[in-house]
């Protein structure tokens, strides 16, 4: 080996249909950064396919993005999750199984409060969870083995 830096290649973006990162439309496909994927089984068949590829860093995006405003809460004061806790789960059981990190996307509460529960590795964005004390205090809690990337 040669001395110096070294990389780590990070996986396409594993999204649900419709999510950020799903670029295609019925009627005109077209290719995006995201790997579309739905279902505890397809997630973890993406992560398996990513992993095949080299992946040192499996990301999903458990929200979306600020736009549409369909995904916001009613109150539009919070984002609606993309994926449900099973499939997550079944990403982060994936990457972990093989000692491979997983990093998510999460801008709502919703989001950060799924990506703890099931042992993301890295969380980014973080929109909505400062009216949230006992998120913040979670997210304090586990700072030492979670990387936090906050959206500034």
């Amino acid at each position: 080996r040669a001395p110096g830096p070294r990389l780590l290649a990070a996986s396409p973006e594993i999204t649900a249909t419709g999510n950020l990162g799903d670029g295609s439309v019925m009627h005109q496909h077209r290719d995006s950064f995201g790997l579309v994927a739905d279902g505890a089984d397809e997630v973890r068949a993406a992560v398996r396919r990513c992993l095949r590829e080299g992946a040192d860093t499996i990301k999903i995006n458990i929200g979306g993005d600020l736009v549409p405003i369909s995904k916001l809460s009613e109150e539009r004061d919070d984002m609606l999750p993309a994926y449900s806790e099973a499939e997550v789960r079944a990403a982060v059981e994936e990457a972990h199984m093989r000692q491979k990190r997983v990093a998510a996307h999460c801008r709502g509460s919703a989001d950060v409060r799924m990506a703890l529960a099931v042992g993301v590795d890295v969380i980014y964005h973080l929109d909505f969870v400062h009216k949230d004390s006992a998120l913040l205090d979670a997210l304090a809690a586990a700072r030492d083995h979670i990387f936090v990337g906050p959206a500034v």
